[in-house]
Parts: C-alpha cells; sequence; structure tokens
C-alpha cells in the first residue's frame, strides 16, 4: 500500500495525480503544511510534500523522484518510457526543468513578501522569468499534445500543475497557446478533477472549525487584508469592493436575512472597511450569490476550467453578476484566503 502526504495547492497534486493514472493502490492524507500538529515531520523530517511511505516501511520524497518511482510501478501506463531510451530521458530532462526551474521561479509569486521589503519588483523580475521559461515550453509543445511521445507522462502533469499555479499567482498568460491548450486537456482528465475535489473537501472541512461569515472570521479578513495591502504597493492604489451573499448557511453560522448581503468589504487606497449584514448592494464591482460549500469550492478551485465552467454555470442561472473589472483584486483576494485559511485549519501556533 502506498500512503500519500499531500497538502492543497502545493506540487503534491502531481504525485496525487500519477497515482490515479497509474492505477496504484493508495490513500492520501492532506495535511497543513508547517502545523505543529501535521503528522508529516514524523515521516519526513523535512515536513515537505510529495512524500510516499510504501508499506509502511520506505519513505520516498521529492518530487523528481517521487513521480518516477509511482511511473515505474505501473509501466503500462505510459507515465514514464522504458528504462534506457531517449524518450525516457528527454522526460526526466523536462521534469527536472520543471521542478529545479520552473517550480522554484513560480513560488517567488506566492511568496516574494518573505524574501524582500518590495515584493512587488521582485515578482516583476521573476514574472520575466517565467514567461522565459513558458516559451520554452510553449514551443516544445506546438503542434503536438505533450511534451514527449503522444501521451500524458510525470512531465506533463507537473506542466499542467505548473500553468495552473502561474494563473493562480496573477502571471499573465497571452501568447502561450500550446501550453494552454495542455493545460486544458490536464485540467480536463478525470484524475485531476478527483485529486482537486479532495483538496477542495480538505479545506472546506477545515474551514468549518472556524465558521465562514461569523464576526470572528470577518475580523480576521479585514486584518489579513490590510496588512496583504500594506505590502504591495499596487493594491494600496486599488479602489473596489467586493460582496459575498449566503442565503444558505451552515446551522450554526450567522443566518443573514434573504436578499441581505453577508458580508461588504470596501477597499478604497488601501483603506479596508467590513460591513456585517448591510443593505444596498447596488455599487458592488463584484458580486457572488452562492451556498457555502460552493463558496468555498471556488476559494479551493479559483484557476483552471473547473472554476470557469462552475461560474459559467452561475452565469447561466444568474447566480453570478460581475460589475466592473475587479481582475486587479483577484491575487490580492487568493492570498488574504490562504492566509485565513492557513490560521484556521492549522492550529494556533
Amino acid at each position: 500500500m502506498i500512503r500519500l502526504y499531500a497538502a492543497p495547492g502545493s506540487c503534491s497534486i502531481c504525485a496525487h495525480v500519477a497515482l490515479i493514472e497509474a492505477g496504484l493502490e493508495h490513500e492520501v492524507s492532506h495535511v497543513v503544511l508547517r502545523s505543529p500538529t501535521s503528522p508529516l515531520p514524523a515521516v519526513n523530517p523535512l515536513g515537505k510534500v510529495p512524500t510516499l511511505v510504501v508499506d509502511d516501511a520506505e519513505t520516498i520524497t521529492q518530487s523528481v523522484v517521487v513521480l518516477p518511482y509511482i511511473a515505474d510501478k505501473a509501466p503500462d501506463s505510459g507515465l514514464l518510457p522504458p528504462a534506457g531510451s531517449p524518450e525516457r530521458r528527454r522526460v526526466l530532462e523536462w521534469l527536472a526543468f520543471l521542478n529545479s526551474d520552473v517550480h522554484p521561479a513560480l513560488k517567488m509569486l506566492a511568496g516574494a513578501e518573505r524574501y524582500c521589503a518590495d515584493p512587488e519588483s521582485l515578482r516583476d523580475s521573476y514574472r520575466t522569468i517565467i514567461a522565459g521559461f513558458f516559451r520554452v515550453l510553449d514551443e516544445a509543445l506546438t503542434g503536438r499534445e505533450w511534451l514527449v511521445g503522444d501521451r500524458m507522462t510525470v512531465a506533463d502533469i507537473y506542466a499542467g500543475a505548473a500553468y495552473g499555479w502561474a494563473r493562480q499567482f496573477g502571471m499573465p498568460l497571452h501568447g502561450f497557446g500550446a501550453y494552454r491548450s495542455l493545460s486544458e486537456r490536464f485540467e480536463a482528465r478525470p484524475s485531476v478533477i478527483h485529486a482537486r475535489a479532495m483538496e477542495a473537501a480538505f479545506v472546506a472541512a477545515g474551514m468549518t472549525r472556524h465558521i465562514f461569515m461569523s464576526p470572528e472570521w470577518l475580523e480576521m479578513a479585514r486584518d489579513e487584508l490590510a496588512t496583504a495591502i500594506a505590502i504591495d504597493a499596487r493594491a494600496q492604489k486599488l479602489r473596489f469592493s467586493f460582496i459575498e451573499r449566503f442565503f444558505r448557511t451552515p446551522d450554526d453560522a450567522p443566518q443573514p436575512a434573504q436578499g441581505e448581503p453577508a458580508l461588504l468589504l470596501d477597499v478604497d487606497r488601501g483603506a479596508v472597511t467590513i460591513r456585517y449584514g448591510v443593505e444596498g448592494a447596488e455599487t458592488a464591482d463584484l458580486e457572488i450569490d452562492c451556498d457555502f460549500i460552493d463558496a468555498w469550492r471556488s476559494v479551493c478551485l479559483r484557476h483552471g476550467p473547473e472554476l470557469d465552467a462552475l461560474n459559467a454555470g452561475r452565469l447561466a442561472s444568474g447566480r453570478l453578476s460581475v460589475r466592473g473589472n475587479p481582475g486587479a483584486a483577484g491575487p490580492l483576494l487568493n492570498r488574504v484566503h490562504d492566509r485565513i485559511a492557513d490560521r484556521t485549519i492549522a492550529p494556533p501556533r
């Protein structure tokens, strides 16, 4: 039996997808990274994912080892060509490139604040670097569906995940049509849909420990947003409103009146205001009307075809209306959601 330790939003999605594609018997234990109660450090002292534990005996870490291991356990899956073949070397080259060059660059978009006092300048530098990496991938994919051969390999799994991270972190992606097509094929696979759904369920289950839309949550949202804006020069210039209305919430959550917004969040050039249970949503730039589960599915699947399809369904049913252009606020709100999730899913530090 193979047990995979994975964390939502991380590169462990690649190992999870590979296990499903390979048809190997496995279990997945989702964890919160850096949580003092996480079981992960007991099996991997580095506390990183993906981590495989095989038959409760052997521990395997690092994606460039984990993914080939999974593929070799299921040679008929086509996830990795046979040993000694030129095609296998090409797949491993792409895998190393994605793991050693592309992924670390994308991490700088997500966490630039940890490395310097001017995070936006650092992000701008890395956007240029990432664009160069993506051009290499796009050129290699022009006229073909997969990086090597005519079947998806572990390199394509990593490439598909990397494209999704770039979208999540606000990377401009126009001009990479062939790479975008690979991402769309990747996201449409049942293995990917299943793996992402498991991540979303884990996050949603954890968030119920600190009920979304409670007064405590609203105060936390205000604090986290103010912190995010204070360290983001571009966000200090934003002017937008964000409204979420929940007509069906968990039984133990505060119940807004029918048709009454549960949250009105205003940002005006760095000043943050949150009001709870207010009337009058006519001036909102972004208005979302959905239930509790839908809302957290949006948070967990906020990039890629799944979210596009979800939003398309809301538009068709009249449950989502967008006014103006709230796109500039997207990466900022994503980071705020992540910080709140980290605080509420993990026990207090």
